[in-house]
This record gives structure tokens, C-alpha cells and sequence, in this order.
């Protein structure tokens, strides 16, 4: 392989990276700037999870874009794995085929109030105000670390779209998950 054709893939693979990001990451960005506008603490678990020879790529790439100065990135991981998501479906499993639906303890609910649903999980599962949870949406990054107070006042239309929603315990000891079709459903992982 010639230098030149290196250089080529490079260019290729980088825009390709940049694409996918410029892809999803609007679907984020209005939550993520709610939590912020809330001066709440938020950051980044993962922005996204590369391999090793696409990590220079992938943050040249966020540093490029209008709002990269906002991405760190050490929020860039070196990992072949989406290690919370990873961590959701193998703990949480899902119950259908086609989509993505764990069963739960607490049985799916289909309700439009975002608020309320939050207040009844954390009632259940005992969550404090404070705590620091994983915030994600179950088909791509990133998932953000926030406290659990922080989600329920983010408004309405921000959180709802444009994804299934997954609020996971930190240690992944529960989960409240929220489908695209408004079905709410918690509960603890099965030991």
C-alpha cells in the first residue's frame, strides 16, 4: 500500500466518522444543553467508544465540529465495547424480537407524563434526588452521567425524542426504561 493510498483511507475513514457523529449527535444536543442550562453536573460516560486506530480520527474529527469544544476528549474511550449499553442488555434482556423491551418488575405503563413517570420510579426504586445516574438511549452514543434530579426537569419534548430512553443505577443495580411509543417500565436486575 503506497503512502498516498494511506493517506486516502485516512481522509475516507475520517469523514465517514464524522458523518456518523453529525448523524445522531443533534438528537443529543438539546438534553444535553437543558442539563447544563440547569447547572446541574453533567458529563460524558462515553461520547463514543472506538477502536485504536480510529481514536486520533474520531477527536480530530468532534474538534472539527462547532460544538467539539464541548466534547473533552477523554470522552473518547479506546474500546471495542459500549460498555453501559453492553452492560444494559446483558443485564436487562429483552423480551421481543424486533425491538428492544427488558421485562421488568414494574409492568409497562403507557403514559405521556414524563415527570410523573420519573417521580413513580424513583419512588419504587427508592432513588435519591442526587444520585448519579447513566442517561442513554439504547440504539447510540453517548451516554451521559447526571443526577437523577437533573432528568426530570429537562423539558418534556428534549428527553422524549427521538429514541427508546434508558436511566440506569451507575452500578447497574436497576433500570427505568421509556420506548418511543411512550411504555414506561423499572425494576432491579435479576441476581
Amino acid at each position: 500500500m503506497t503512502e498516498e493510498h494511506k493517506i486516502q483511507l485516512q481522509q475516507k475513514k475520517q469523514v465517514q466518522l464524522k458523518q456518523k457523529i453529525l448523524s445522531w449527535f443533534p438528537y443529543w444536543l438539546p438534553i444535553f444543553n437543558a442539563v447544563i442550562e440547569l447547572k446541574k453536573s453533567c458529563s460524558f460516560e462515553y461520547f463514543e467508544c472506538v477502536k485504536p486506530t480510529d481514536y486520533l480520527f474520531l477527536d480530530a474529527a468532534v474538534k472539527q465540529m462547532k460544538l467539539g469544544k464541548n466534547i473533552p476528549s477523554e470522552s473518547i474511550k479506546i474500546s471495542e465495547h459500549y460498555y453501559v449499553h453492553d452492560k444494559m442488555k446483558e443485564h436487562y434482556p429483552s423480551n421481543l424480537a424486533m425491538r428492544y423491551l427488558p421485562t421488568l418488575s414494574h409492568p409497562e405503563v403507557y403514559e405521556t407524563d414524563t415527570a410523573l413517570m420519573l417521580a413513580k420510579a424513583a419512588e419504587t426504586l427508592f432513588i435519591k434526588h442526587e444520585e448519579e445516574v447513566f442517561l442513554f438511549y439504547t440504539k447510540f452514543t453517548p451516554v451521559l452521567r447526571v443526577p437523577f434530579s437533573s432528568i426530570a426537569l429537562v423539558k418534556e419534548e428534549e428527553i422524549m425524542h427521538p429514541e427508546d430512553l434508558c436511566i440506569m443505577a451507575i452500578d447497574g443495580s436497576w433500570l427505568i426504561f421509556r420506548s418511543l411509543e411512550n411504555e414506561w417500565t423499572w425494576g432491579y436486575r435479576n441476581s
